[in-house]
């Protein structure tokens, strides 16, 4: 049974997937096993190239948190000097 992995419009690995026959097309490349690490990867001439890392992006409830403790921890200290 081949595999293939589904290339989007920048070909792009949008998909990888098992068939019971061949499938030609453009946007299809046969692979030799079920490999999802391709999936976000370019294929260009044969070679497959990593996605570039992306950074994700904060998340504003444990942003806000942090602010809340480093807020806390200040008013603790400044408490603790008093004393």
């Amino acid at each position: 049974m081949p595999y293939y992995a589904e290339l989007d419009e920048n070909n792009v690995c949008k998909a990888v997937t098992q068939t019971h026959s061949e499938i030609i097309a453009a946007t299809m490349i046969e692979l030799d096993s079920y490999d999802i690490s391709l999936l976000g990867q370019t294929y260009a001439d044969g070679v497959w190239t990593p996605a570039p890392a992306v950074e994700p992006e904060p998340d504003p409830v444990q942003e806000g948190l942090l602010t809340i403790m480093v807020a806390l921890a200040d008013m603790y200290e400044q408490m603790i000097g008093g004393v």
